[in-house]
């Protein structure tokens, strides 16, 4: 593979062993923090996006003193969740984000483009093409290719 299928099939890759790192039931996972916080914000529309949001809101609210009952209340969150969370449960470390680029390059290789070149055949089916076809020709033969020009 090479180009874009190469690129399409190593972030599908990416994506699976992504998601095995930070569960099956989370609701977001981001590959860095410049990934999160481009989807991360007051202006999140997708609904995976706005949890995270809440919960990094949740929990900068609770850590600023506000009481974690009317965090979870305001927020429609559990305590628990809030009081555990952390940004490793969305965003992967230095670490997993090298090994996961290592298997990615293992497992979906760049091959480099293929041979585009066609070898030019002089046979075709039933029909026998003339090589010189374009070329200019000697003296003493026809427009057509290799037949010998009639003389009047």
């Amino acid at each position: 593979m090479y180009g874009t299928e190469l690129l399409v099939e190593r972030k599908k890759r990416r994506d699976q062993f992504k998601n095995d790192y930070l569960g099956t039931a989370r609701q977001a996972g981001y590959y860095d923090v410049d990934e999160m916080l481009a989807h991360v914000g007051p202006a999140a529309s997708y609904s995976v996006d706005r949890v995270v949001t809440c919960a990094v809101i949740a929990v900068g609210l609770v850590r600023m003193g506000v009481p974690i009952e009317k965090v979870c209340a305001a927020y429609n969150l559990n305590q628990d969740e809030i009081g555990s969370w952390n940004v490793h449960q969305v965003i992967l470390t230095d670490a997993q984000r090298a090994e996961i680029e290592k298997m990615v390059v293992e497992l979906v290789p760049d091959t480099g483009e293929p041979q585009r070149a066609v070898a030019a055949y002089h046979k075709v089916g039933a029909l026998t093409t003339d090589q010189g076809a374009g070329r200019p020709q000697a003296a003493g033969t026809s427009a057509i290719g290799s037949t010998p020009a009639r003389s009047s």
